[in-house]
């Protein structure tokens, strides 16, 4: 599990019931019963490997049963940088009020998430592996700024689970190394990346309490240094390295 900017601290201290709910979910979601896919690839004709539709199919009941909801957030948008800079921040009724008085023509737009639960947003990504970029630095984001969210959480299989499935699907160690790449501070908003394993989930979820802690020592944040817990309500990006 990897925290972007106490996304994962921000949770254990304020809403640790939002955690359990999760570990809860991957707990229930049996992925052996997903494994219906018959290949039809090349390189791995006629093998039989976990549906990335079946587990979405799993996780959307287990969710959806503890009160996980789709949301969606609008806005509009148009072609002068200035003017989009200007309306960002604004609710969508003013800010085609904005684009329209500026003389410019305003585009709806809107994003969609699939599970969002007390200002937490939750994707599961088993679809192509652009996806997840799209989900951390737009869907993600888009919730983060429209102040409908505090924390946003991608779930992702690891590479062990992700060999077994077809080609294309995004894996929970490249995302990492990608979103590493870009910087403690991009995206700006805060995010917890949660993997799915085989093995790995369950010495992870034993090891850890509620609160983000590592039982019997101190958490170490995915940059070696201790976790400290956002005394704030709502995570904020650092302002310097």
């Amino acid at each position: 599990m990897y925290s972007h900017l106490n996304g994962y601290e921000h949770i254990g201290m304020h809403k640790p019931h939002i955690w359990a709910e999760i570990e809860e979910t991957v707990a229930a979601v049996d992925a052996q019963t997903c494994r219906t896919k018959v290949s039809k690839e090349k390189t791995m004709p006629g093998k039989l490997l976990y549906s990335p539709r079946d587990l979405n199919a799993c996780f959307k009941c287990e969710l959806s049963g503890r009160a996980w909801e789709e949301s969606r957030t609008s806005y509009w948008v148009t072609s002068d940088y200035r003017l989009v800079r200007r309306t960002m921040g604004m609710p969508a009724d003013a800010q085609k009020r904005a684009i329209e008085d500026a003389g410019q023509e305003p585009i709806f737009s809107y994003n969609q998430t699939d599970f969002v639960k007390d200002r937490i947003a939750v994707e599961v990504q088993l679809g192509k592996y652009a996806f997840v970029a799209y989900d951390l630095f737009v869907k993600h984001m888009a919730f983060f700024v429209g102040d409908l969210i505090d924390v946003g959480i991608e779930i992702l299989p690891m590479k062990e689970l992700q060999a077994e499935m077809s080609s294309g699907v995004p894996y929970y160690e490249g995302a990492l190394y990608d979103l590493i790449r870009q910087g403690r501070g991009v995206p700006a908003g805060a995010r917890s990346a949660r993997r799915l394993g085989r093995r790995a989930e369950r010495s992870e979820a034993r090891g850890r309490d509620a609160t983000g802690e590592a039982r019997g020592g101190r958490s170490e944040g995915p940059d070696g240094g201790r976790r400290v817990a956002p005394g704030a309500s709502r995570p904020r990006a650092p302002t310097g390295h």
